[in-house]
């Protein structure tokens, strides 16, 4: 049967048994050869790229293929760039196996959930090296971890300070609430009052 499943080759053996009426000769034992004449899938990402917050992990990055086989495929990946540094996430360069009759597997990004106020950062993770299929259109996909911290506040150090000179220099000190990872600039202004 000429069916539409990339698989492995076939054999067909027909045994000769029991004769009647005859005896067996030496070749009892037949065997026929199916060579599989079907393209083998293409995989890739399922899409091109998602977001999710710094607080939700594991996030499943889905790779399928475009026809199930009936053999298993895999593909590599590794980390291909971003703006998230390694203590963002954990994503080890690996393969990831399709089963024989399946079209999906996931590749698990762990994302770290921190108290540092910061941008959204991006990872990206690109395929190679296909085994029993193609490459297919989405080979890079980008995963966009949302920060989830809140702004830190800024205020002074001290809310009145007095001097016993009339000139000099004086130093009026601001601090963060918390860690930034972020650059904070605060526009401030200065108001001459007399007592």
């Amino acid at each position: 049967i000429n069916d539409t499943t990339d698989e492995a080759n076939e054999t067909v053996e027909v045994e000769l048994s029991n004769p009647s009426n005859a005896t067996l000769g030496v070749n009892t034992l037949y065997t026929y050869k199916i060579t599989d004449n079907d393209t083998a899938p293409s995989i890739g990402f399922t899409g091109t790229n998602s977001a999710g917050l710094e607080g939700v992990s594991p996030v499943n990055i889905g790779v399928s293929l475009s026809a199930s086989s009936g053999i298993d495929t895999s593909v590599d990946y590794v980390v291909s760039g971003g703006t998230a540094s390694g203590a963002d996430y954990v994503l080890s360069s690996g393969t990831v196996t399709v089963l024989a009759g399946s079209t999906t597997a996931t590749i698990p990004l762990v994302v770290t959930n921190d108290a540092l106020d910061e941008g959204d950062e991006t990872v990206v993770v690109t395929l190679s090296n296909p085994v029993n299929a193609t490459l297919g259109a989405n080979t890079v996909y980008t995963y966009t971890i949302q920060d989830n911290d809140a702004t830190p506040t800024v205020s002074f150090t001290s809310a009145n300070q007095a001097s016993v000179v009339e000139s000099g220099l004086l130093t009026v000190r601001a601090e963060l609430s918390a860690l930034s990872g972020l650059d904070v600039t605060v526009p401030y202004s200065v108001n001459v009052a007399s007592s």
